[in-house]
């Protein structure tokens, strides 16, 4: 007899929960799983916008070099029959990080029987010249450049007339090269000729 009033017991304790509770428990476990999942997206928005962020960022502190020509020189010094090929040369650093020039030559490409051939000039400075020199300011390694700032100057280069030889001259390049290892070039098609 107590086991079947131990059994009404339990059967009157589950009759007395209405079912609304029951509903009301799906619904709330429904709607925190909805906030959980807005709460997510919400977060994931704010972590992929964080990330770009930080990329560019990153991408700013990369070491790169920008070269740009302003002029070209040939000077024909009658003294000694060579010539200094000037380059004004407008090097600019756009990164967040400072860098410097250590390292400036000319590229000459030329034909010999059909094989391309290559010479390295560097670059030296209107004092290292002989008279006459140019009147210009040359710009000479190592040159200090720092973020996101810009050096110019000229580039000159001493040919002698045996240099190549007898042979024209296909291309001149002139190459920059900066303490992180970075090279940029500019290529030159034309220049005016000056006579010293």
């Amino acid at each position: 007899m107590i086991a079947w009033k131990a059994n009404v017991m339990v059967e009157a304790a589950t009759r007395s929960n209405p079912p609304w509770t029951e509903r009301a428990s799906v619904v709330l476990s429904g709607l925190a799983i909805l906030i959980a999942l807005a709460f997510g997206l919400s977060t994931r928005k704010t972590a992929k916008r964080a990330l770009e962020l930080s990329e560019r960022q990153e991408a700013r502190r990369e070491s790169r070099l920008d070269v740009r020509l302003n002029d070209s020189v040939a000077w024909r010094r009658s003294s000694n029959g060579d010539r200094v090929l000037g380059f004004n040369i407008v090097v600019s650093n756009p990164s967040d990080r400072a860098s410097a020039i250590t390292r400036v030559e000319l590229r000459i490409s030329y034909s010999v029987d059909g094989v391309v051939n290559a010479v390295k000039v560097p670059s030296v400075s209107v004092g290292d010249l002989d008279a006459p020199r140019p009147d210009v300011d040359s710009l000479d390694p190592p040159a200090r450049l720092d973020a996101n700032d810009a050096v110019s100057g000229w580039c000159l280069f001493r040919l002698s007339d045996e240099l190549l030889g007898d042979y024209p001259a296909d291309r001149y390049e002139v190459v920059i090269r900066d303490v992180h290892g970075i090279e940029e070039s500019v290529q030159v098609a034309v220049f005016h000729e000056v006579s010293l």
